[in-house]
């Protein structure tokens, strides 16, 4: 198609600069001037990846809401919710990873809660797995009872905070007393989700020798996130967020093995891309 293409072939117009989308034309009079579309980008489609508002809610053990916002779908909709939408009387399977999700239904807005993966589609935003209508919104987890472990979202970098925790740890405690020497791996994805590649963790080393950890396996005395010195007879503790690598993992080690205590991982929130 040629330079001089209308505008109007192109749609669905996003996330790029006006200078990547049209040329200048100027009549020969040089009285008026034109936007005409690029060659390159005619009949093209920019997907649209925003949402706003949409923040996750827990209710109660089997209850979850998604607040007001507005979000597009993969295929192109426009999903508006003007009044929170709720799922209540949720009957879910235990210690299981449940993903919630917002499309169309007859051009009302709806959720869904489902085992269903998200997939990534462009930008960090993501949909259900095969099915382009339905918008990720996040994610959670149940406990051994199958109750919806207690979070609170906070659209400030999609942060989710958990707040109520096991006295014995689980599932948040992901590292119990460890004491390896060589790059070990943390599994954080019981508590993190697949959209989540950072992890705000408490470390807490109670050995007498130090615990070094860091986002993948090379791990060692030069390549670290985090060091902390040996505890001895009192803890040495860090809070922070940690990054993981693709897998929801995070790596440990210890220069040497000690000879009292370990290293322990607790998992207290994480950011998510949605």
């Amino acid at each position: 198609m040629a330079v001089d293409q209308e505008i109007t072939e192109l749609t669905e117009l996003t996330d790029i600069t006006s200078d990547d989308l049209f040329v200048i034309e100027n009549d020969p009079d040089g009285t008026t001037e034109t936007r005409k579309a690029k060659a390159s980008n005619v009949g093209k489609r920019f997907v649209r990846t925003q949402i706003d508002g949409m923040l996750l809610s827990w209710n109660s053990a089997n209850s979850l809401s998604v607040g007001v916002g507005a979000c597009y779908a993969e295929n192109g909709d426009l999903i508006d919710i003007t009044t929170a939408l709720t799922a209540s009387s949720l009957s879910l399977s235990v210690s299981t990873w449940y993903h919630i999700y917002v499309y169309l239904s007859s051009g009302v807005a709806a959720m869904e809660v489902v085992t269903t993966a998200p997939a990534a589609w462009k930008s960090g935003a993501y949909s259900k797995t095969s099915a382009t209508t339905r918008r990720y919104i996040g994610s959670v987890k149940t406990d051994s009872s199958g109750n919806i472990i207690k979070f609170r979202h906070y659209p400030k970098d999609n942060f989710i905070a958990y707040m109520k925790f096991a006295a014995n740890g689980a599932p948040h405690r992901c590292l119990t007393a460890g004491t390896a020497t060589t790059a070990t791996a943390i599994a954080l994805s019981g508590v993190i989700p697949s959209t989540s590649t950072l992890a705000y963790i408490r470390i807490t080393n109670l050995a007498d020798n130090i615990f070094r950890s860091s986002d993948d396996n090379g791990v060692g005395s030069s390549q670290n996130t985090i060091t902390l010195t040996a505890g001895n007879t009192s803890s040495q503790n860090a809070f922070f967020p940690h990054a993981t690598d693709a897998s929801q993992q995070i790596f440990y080690k210890y220069d040497a093995l000690p000879s009292t205590g370990g290293g322990y991982v607790d998992v207290l929130g994480y950011f998510f891309s949605r």
